[in-house]
């Protein structure tokens, strides 16, 4: 199996780097008579249950997976047509990458929430000091008037 920039051999069990969303799966059956004649269908449940017949081509080309957990299965057909119903498995682990998790959306909520903040305290201190600045003038004139007054 190669995925990720990384070749697998002959494993049970595979722990992807994350952001793998490409894989190829290369696999076989014996057949002592025609093996040519052997016929091959696999599924990857986790991403699809329907079975993809690939006649005699021994490779899976995998795209556009997710982070998650996996399960290849292949089974195969001898010459005479008969399946092996019980095939080979292969469990596929791709981990989420930081920006994948949801601590991550939960900083980038956090960080919007705070600059939306900030600014809300900016503009409503811009109309404070711009109120201020209105009454300080009234006060002014008022208190220049006052005096001409008395």
């Amino acid at each position: 199996m190669t995925g990720g920039g990384h070749a697998y051999t002959s494993p049970q069990s595979i722990k992807l780097a994350p952001r793998t969303t490409g894989l190829q799966i290369t696999y076989t059956a014996f057949s002592l008579s025609i093996p040519d004649r052997v016929r091959f269908r696999y599924r990857l449940i986790g991403s699809d249950t329907a079975w993809v017949d690939t006649g005699t081509r021994r490779e899976a080309f995998l795209t556009d997976l997710g982070p998650g957990s996996y399960r290849f299965q292949v089974i195969a057909a001898n010459e005479d047509g008969l399946w092996n119903n019980k095939g080979a498995t292969l469990d596929i682990v791709i981990p989420r990458a930081f920006t994948q998790t949801r601590w991550f959306a939960g900083l980038w909520i956090a960080a919007l929430g705070g600059l939306i903040w900030a600014i809300y305290l900016l503009r409503t201190r811009q109309l404070a000091a711009g109120l201020r600045a209105r009454y300080q003038v009234a006060l002014g004139e008022r208190t220049r008037i006052a005096q001409e007054l008395h």
